[in-house]
């Protein structure tokens, strides 16, 4: 069974700074779902917008990063469970 997460990411100068962090046993898809930001893989960063599709593998540092306004993402695991830091 997938577990499928996600929700708004507030911005990072209210606060809503996600630190990296990997997933040591299974890759995440994430799927933006509104708005616009920046994923931050292993020391690189990429914009992201509304629709993209992002695909992190299994071990790889990442984060998501919203700078300002509205930032909605859904993410999946193949697991049943997974820790969300």
């Amino acid at each position: 069974e997938d577990l499928r997460v996600g929700g708004e990411i507030t911005p990072e100068d209210e606060g809503g700074a996600r630190q990296p962090h990997i997933h040591p046993d299974m890759e995440e898809v994430i799927f933006v779902l509104e708005g616009k930001g920046r994923i931050w893989v292993e020391e690189q960063e990429e914009d992201i917008i509304t629709n993209d599709l992002i695909v992190v593998p299994m071990k790889l540092r990442h984060r998501i990063i919203n700078p300002e306004g509205t930032l909605k993402i859904l993410c999946f695991f193949p697991a049943a469970k997974v820790g969300i830091p």
